[in-house]
């Protein structure tokens, strides 16, 4: 891992110091077929890797199946390119009471515990899948807000890629289904809100045959956009909703595609939280990204935009808590302001900054988030507007920035 010195104000400027990761060097450790295939079934979390102490991070790798290790993204196994919206990927990420949950298209919710300090059994030993083909297999998976302390799932269809009806209806619990909550106590989902909460009830005719395309949560209000193709037309509906999820009643009403994408733009940068812009201070302002923000159980994710003219715009995860500051984007470069759980504050608060290992061409960084001292990364190989191999990296930040503290 390369860190980089805080006190240039341009990124092009920026010194990377020798803080290296490990992994190129550690003893590995690979059981059999048999014993990783009946670790995925059975949801339980494999110990493959770096169990040996001083090893600072772990990569993952999805398959149709779960998650297993390898040494890098780039000796994962080879997966053919399909749409995203029908890959085992990350699409987003919840923090809810300090446990980080993690939405995976077509497999279920990635839980991982908060964790600090030595991890006997390797880095991120805790995190764990639960599965259910029922609902994810049949639908493509959204967003992850936080409702009454709990993570929920929105749910939706891809009209180019649909699901036959009489297979979704072998269980109809998730029929029609557009949030879905995941208990964690008890590894169980339960749908919250179906398709017509988000149908204005004036107007339910047009509704009968439209699927939802996208759901976003903005000031206390959902905003829904519906799509019904045929071969000779498409209508596109859109919705608002104010949804008291306390008594499960809703009030609907149809506005115009301008409103609704007036309503889901995203914010301007200016208006980030301080801790975000002291975090960031060194990215210059003539840098075009967009930023999505979250704190531990905030009900959903913001997105925040420094747009500039004829610039390609990163994009990045950025997160604040009681002791610290963290931001991830999408090449890697990562910043982080405060103290880790039970260490002390490093750099007098002052912003430090590092890389995570390089991508190979055609692959970036996705959705992060914080976990006790594990950093939690997705990333993938991407082309337009397909998916190949893609995963997670965990990275232990009390290993990378308290050994070997930069002066």
């Amino acid at each position: 891992m390369k860190m980089i010195r805080n006190h240039h104000t341009s990124i092009a400027k920026i010194r990377f110091l020798s803080l290296c990761f490990l992994l190129c060097t550690a003893t590995l450790y690979f059981p059999s077929c048999k014993d990783r295939e009946q670790n995925i079934e059975n949801n339980a979390y494999s110990k493959l890797l770096n169990s040996k102490a001083g090893n600072t991070h772990r990569w993952f790798y999805f398959t149709d199946n779960g998650f297993l290790e390898t040494q890098k993204p780039s000796q994962a196994p080879s997966r053919t390119f399909s749409p995203w919206t029908e890959t085992p990927r990350i699409t987003a990420g919840a923090l809810i009471q300090g446990t980080v949950f993690f939405a995976v298209n077509k497999l279920g919710i990635l839980v991982c515990p908060a964790t600090s300090g030595f991890q006997p059994n390797g880095i991120s030993s805790k995190t764990y899948l639960v599965k259910n083909p029922d609902l994810f297999l049949k639908h493509s998976t959204g967003d992850i807000y936080c409702i009454n302390e709990k993570p929920v799932c929105s749910f939706y269809t891809n009209n180019i890629f649909d699901i036959p009806e009489k297979t979704i209806q072998e269980n109809l619990d998730f029929k029609d289904a557009i949030l879905v909550q995941f208990d964690n106590t008890t590894n169980t989902f339960n749908t919250l809100f179906y398709s017509d909460t988000f149908y204005p009830s004036d107007k339910e005719a047009e509704y009968s045959n439209v699927r939802l395309s996208s759901l976003q949560y903005v000031d206390t209000n959902w905003y829904a956009a519906f799509k019904s193709s045929t071969d000779n037309k498409t209508t596109f509906l859109f919705t608002k909703t104010t949804e008291d999820t306390t008594e499960t009643s809703s009030n609907s009403m149809q506005i115009s595609q301008d409103a609704f994408r007036t309503a889901i733009k995203p914010l301007s940068y200016s208006k980030a939280p301080e801790k975000i812009h002291n975090l960031l201070y060194m990215i210059p302002k003539s840098t075009s990204f967009y930023l999505r923000y979250i704190q531990d159980s905030m009900t959903s994710t913001v997105i925040y935009s420094q747009s500039k003219n004829d610039t390609v715009a990163l994009e990045g995860c950025a997160m604040t808590l009681p002791n610290c500051s963290v931001a991830v984007f999408s090449d890697g470069t990562t910043y982080f302001a405060g103290t880790l759980p039970f260490k002390h504050v490093l750099k007098n608060g002052n912003t430090i900054a590092f890389k995570l290992p390089k991508l190979p061409s055609g692959y970036l960084y996705g959705n992060a988030l914080l976990s006790g001292s594990n950093l939690y990364v997705s990333w993938e190989q991407t082309d337009f507007y397909k998916t190949g191999k893609s995963g997670y990296i965990v990275v232990d930040l009390e290993k990378v920035l308290y050994t070997g503290e930069i002066e």
